[in-house]
């Protein structure tokens, strides 16, 4: 606060400032002060927009659902350290060497 004054006098003294520019320079005042502040309110509500819309108009068919309840893949053997393995393994029966 400038030269000790309370919070009422510095609101008086910035609307004594805004009352002598013409409404470009309010404009002006206003914008050189609040950009960042309105920029992001501006982006916030678009994205609420944004998102209220796609929450609505969420028609898509589902083509795949997946749930997973223990987080444990059934049939899989510990054993088997790597899927290679696998591979490995089956090509040497169709070789005939394993």
């Amino acid at each position: 606060m400038a030269n000790g004054n309370n919070i009422h006098d510095e609101v008086k003294e910035q609307r004594k400032k805004l009352k002598d520019l013409s409404f470009s320079g309010k404009i002006e005042y206003i914008l050189n002060y609040y950009k960042i502040p309105i920029i992001a309110v501006i982006l916030a509500v678009l994205f609420a927009g944004s998102l209220t819309y796609s929450i609505i108009r969420n028609n898509y068919d589902t083509v795949c659902f997946i749930a997973v309840l223990d987080g444990r893949i059934t049939g899989y053997d510990a054993g088997r350290r790597r899927r290679g393995d696998d591979f490995r393994a089956d090509r040497q029966r169709q070789k005939g060497t394993g």
